[in-house]
């Protein structure tokens, strides 16, 4: 009962920790999309695009070693980075399309910006629990 205990309370520990580090990064993003969009008059695709990648080096060592710890830093970091690059440039082109997609359709930057990320967070989560920041797995040997 309190292994169970534990491993639950870990679990929603990470989601909390995810959720901060994640907040954290979306603030970054968000803010530069604004300021550098309505403040500065950059073109709305140049806006998001330096906004998205301010939040990449703020999430992906946040995930590695504070969000998944000993599990994030158990893989080699170059396969991770890889990994997470990947899913970044999938997750900035449905970004990129999806704002512009909703201003089209009225709804304002600022908005969809956060109805964009708030799908993205959960695939992004699973994603990375299951993927790029879980544990090694050990080869198991074969007894013959």
């Amino acid at each position: 009962m309190v292994i169970k205990q534990k491993a639950f309370l870990a679990k929603h520990v990470a989601v909390l920790k995810y959720l901060v580090s994640g907040g954290s990064a979306f603030v970054v993003d968000y803010s530069i999309l604004v300021l550098f969009y309505y403040t500065l008059g950059l073109g709305l695709g140049l806006s998001t695009t330096l906004g998205y990648f301010s939040g990449f080096f703020i999430s992906f060592f946040a995930n590695r070693y504070w969000v998944f710890g000993k599990s994030g830093t158990t893989r080699k970091p170059l396969k991770q980075i890889l990994e997470y690059t990947a899913l970044v440039i999938f997750n900035y082109f449905f970004t990129l399309i999806a704002i512009q997609q909703l201003d089209e359709f009225g709804i304002k930057p600022a908005i969809g910006k956060i109805m964009v990320t708030a799908i993205i967070v959960v695939w992004n989560y699973l994603i990375f629990q299951k993927f790029i920041f879980s544990e090694k797995k050990k080869n198991k040997q074969k007894i013959d």
